[in-house]
Parts: structure tokens; C-alpha cells; sequence
């Protein structure tokens, strides 16, 4: 089977995003504060193929927002790199 020379591709990401912070301060007692929180994330990029198994990365940018007490935070990823499939 042919590989195309060059892939688009795109996918999407439902899940939540758990943070936990562990307090003590001198006691023996740690106070554990943790909140988990709804997350998405969309995304896109430019795959090289080489060989069937081996691409180089042009570029990946992914818009991962979360849900933090009502409010959205907005975060934005750029990547780059080399692609090893199984």
C-alpha cells in the first residue's frame, strides 16, 4: 500500500482536568485540596511521510481550553517533531 507524501490530519479531545495541591504547614495533619474540572481539546497538523512508519512533524497546534470555576482558560500548543507509528 502507498503512503501519501504529505497528511493533514485533525482531531478532538473530551475529557477533565483533576489538580491537587497538598498543604502542611508543620502539623501532622496535611490538608489535600483537589478539583477536577470539564476539558476539551481541537487540534490539527502536517505530517512528512518517509517511510510507512516514519514521518517527520511539521507542525501540530492544538487549542485545549478548561473549564476552572465558570471560567475558560484558554491554552494553545505548538509543536514539532519526529513521528514513529506502530
Amino acid at each position: 500500500m502507498a503512503v501519501p507524501r504529505f497528511q493533514l490530519f485533525g482531531h478532538g479531545l473530551i475529557g477533565a482536568n483533576h489538580t491537587a495541591v497538598v498543604w502542611n504547614f508543620g502539623n501532622n495533619n496535611p490538608t489535600l485540596i483537589g478539583r477536577t474540572h470539564f476539558a476539551l481539546g481541537a487540534g490539527a497538523g502536517l505530517d512528512v511521510n518517509f517511510k510507512e512508519h516514519l514521518a517527520y512533524r511539521v507542525f501540530q497546534a492544538d487549542y485545549i481550553p478548561t473549564l476552572v470555576n465558570g471560567r475558560w482558560e484558554k491554552n494553545y500548543r505548538v509543536s514539532t517533531g519526529i513521528v514513529v507509528r506502530f
